[in-house]
């Protein structure tokens, strides 16, 4: 699918009150993030986690993991000044570390290859520590109708855009059997762009970009 999309999706505490979908990737970081006071720190050795480690979120940091055809892009905010962030891919058979410099806070990560379920992504830098384990995700939809699954009890936001008639939203609350369903008012084609986030630990989230072509053959996360 093309990339960049004209928007990006993030999920504020707030998310309920406010619009959740922001048109630059620049203004979602405003929307959430705290602006982050740039100071001189002394550089600190991390030690990369591995597929032992046992993490839970502390600090402010938090992860964004956009999900795309093509590409797959973590975004870390709200870490400390100039420290370097170690970030691990953990996967059942592998991990795969790399080490970057925050002078602003945030950072950008792109993995060689798409998180499947069950991986973990972690990102520390010796204050904040954040955590990501990608969760199981489907959607399939019909010309009036997108439905999926997700993990029971978690907060679901959707956008459904289509080209030349316009954008709506959702917010949805999975049940307990893990399935959910929305019937937008505008009807899903093949030129239609699907958004869906969801919060996953630590205040982390995960996003899903599709096009109608791909909602209409169903997608799985895997």
């Amino acid at each position: 699918m093309a990339a960049p999309y004209p928007a990006e999706i993030g999920l504020a505490p707030d998310f309920g009150s406010r619009s959740w979908l922001t048109d630059t990737p620049a203004r979602f970081l405003a929307v959430l993030v705290i602006p982050v006071l740039v100071a001189v720190a002394v550089v600190a050795s991390i030690t990369p986690p591995n597929s032992t480690t046992l993490l839970t979120p502390s600090g402010t940091g938090a992860l964004v993991v956009s999900i795309g055809s093509a590409a797959t892009q973590v975004s870390g905010f709200d870490f400390s000044d100039e420290r370097p962030v170690e970030i691990s891919l953990i996967t059942a058979g592998s991990t795969a570390s790399e080490s970057l410099v925050t002078p602003t806070g945030t950072f950008q990560f792109a993995p060689a290859a798409r998180p499947a379920p069950g991986d973990r992504i972690i990102a520390q830098d010796g204050i904040s520590t954040a955590v990501i384990e990608i969760p199981a995700i489907s959607v399939s939809a019909t010309s009036t109708s997108i439905s999926g699954s997700a993990t029971p009890g978690s907060t679901l936001m959707l956008s459904l855009d289509e080209p030349g008639l316009g954008m709506v939203e959702a917010q949805l609350n999975v049940p307990a059997s893990g399935t959910w369903s929305w019937s937008p008012t505008i009807r899903v084609t093949p030129s239609s762009n699907i958004y869906l986030a969801t919060g996953v630990d630590g205040g982390s989230t995960v996003e899903l970009y599709l096009t109608g072509t791909e909602a209409l053959g169903g997608f799985t996360l895997g």
